[in-house]
C-alpha cells in the first residue's frame, strides 16, 4: 500500500548528472520529496511509476530540464504511460498527435527550470549559451503543433508555455548553474518550487 507522510511533491529530473547533484546536496531533506529521473527519455516502467505514484500519493509534479526543445519533449513524454515510447515520441511528433491524446492520463506536471524566462536574472557566462539547430528548431515547432491538440500537457507558472517557446531563442543546460556555485543548484531549484507552492497555496 503507498502512503505519503512526509512528501511534499515528486520531481522529474532529466539528467542522471543533475538528480545526483540534488541528492549530494540533501534536497530530499530540506524539501521532502520524491526525486525520479529516467537518466534521459524515461522508459515505460519509469513513466508508470510517476504516473502511480501521483495518482496514489496525490501529489504534485514538477519538471527539471535543459533548456532546449527536447528538454521539454522529455517532460512530455511524462504523459504517456502506455502505448508509444518515448523515443518514439520525440521522433515522429504531429503526425501522432491524435494517439497521443488517446494515451495522455491524468498527469499535470509543472515545468520548473530551466526557463528560458528565468536565465536573464541567472546572469549566466555567455559561453553557457548555445545555438539552436535546424533539429532544435523542427522539434520546437513540433511542440508547438501538440500543444494545440492537448493544453493541459505542461504548465510553466506566470509565464505562459507559448511564451516560454517563443523566448526559446539559445540553448542552456542545467549544468551551467554550476558557475554560480556547486550548491547553487538545489538552493535554485528550491526557490523556483516554493515559488509555486505559495503561487498555489501548497504547503511551503
Amino acid at each position: 500500500i503507498l502512503t505519503s507522510r512526509d512528501a511534499q511533491f515528486l520531481l522529474v529530473v532529466e539528467k542522471e548528472g543533475i538528480y545526483t547533484r540534488l541528492c549530494q546536496d540533501g534536497f530530499f531533506r530540506d524539501m521532502p520529496c520524491i526525486l525520479i529521473t529516467g537518466k534521459g527519455f524515461p522508459d515505460l516502467a519509469t513513466r508508470q511509476l510517476v504516473q502511480i505514484l501521483h495518482c496514489k500519493l496525490k501529489l504534485p509534479v514538477y519538471g527539471l530540464c535543459d533548456c532546449n526543445p527536447f528538454g521539454v519533449s522529455l517532460l512530455q513524454s511524462y504523459q504517456y504511460s502506455s502505448g508509444m515510447s518515448s523515443s518514439m515520441t520525440a521522433r515522429q511528433g504531429s503526425r501522432n498527435s491524435k494517439h497521443h491524446a488517446a494515451v495522455t492520463a491524468n498527469l499535470r506536471m509543472e515545468w520548473i527550470g530551466l526557463l528560458p524566462s528565468s536565465i536573464p536574472q541567472l546572469e549566466l557566462p555567455r559561453h553557457v549559451h548555445q545555438p539552436m539547430t535546424k533539429l532544435d528548431q523542427r522539434r520546437l515547432q513540433t511542440i508547438r503543433q501538440q500543444r494545440r491538440g492537448n493544453s493541459e500537457v505542461l504548465r510553466c507558472g506566470p509565464v505562459s508555455f507559448e511564451a516560454e517557446l517563443d523566448a526559446m531563442t539559445t540553448k542552456v543546460e542545467l549544468e551551467a548553474l554550476h558557475w554560480k556555485g556547486m550548491d547553487f543548484l538545489a538552493r535554485w531549484v528550491g526557490q523556483q518550487i516554493r515559488s509555486r507552492q505559495t503561487m498555489r497555496g501548497e504547503q511551503c
